[in-house]
């Protein structure tokens, strides 16, 4: 058994073996980094999406609920969780912007432009 960490695998890291999609492929040869920002403007729309349709579910529940209390707290907390959302991920993104003017970080300033 303590052999078992000795193996050499066949196409391995000691081979030097390189790792890359499909022919053509956009991130092809590409950093975790460089394939983070360049999916950011994409994650962001679908983060304004959810809000968007959290938003109108919660407007929906407080138009349908009829007085009920327990549909109108429903919806409440769907509209509260929909801006609580809203909130993290755009300070998250305001972090990240002020990170990368600290660090003198380029790539990371220029994701929406």
């Amino acid at each position: 058994m303590k052999q078992l960490a000795q193996l050499r695998i066949p196409w391995g890291v000691d081979e030097g073996m390189q790792l890359s999609g499909p022919k053509n492929f956009v991130f092809e040869n590409s950093k975790v980094g460089t394939v983070i920002i360049r999916a950011m403007p994409y994650i962001f729309a679908f983060a304004g999406l959810a809000f968007l349709l959290m938003t109108i579910a919660a407007g929906f529940g407080f138009l349908t609920s009829t007085g009920d209390p327990k549909k109108t707290d429903l919806a409440k907390q769907r509209l509260s969780n929909a801006v609580i959302g809203f909130l993290l991920i755009f300070a998250a993104f305001w972090a990240v912007q002020i990170a990368g003017l600290v660090f003198g970080i380029q790539e990371i300033t220029d994701i929406f432009k």
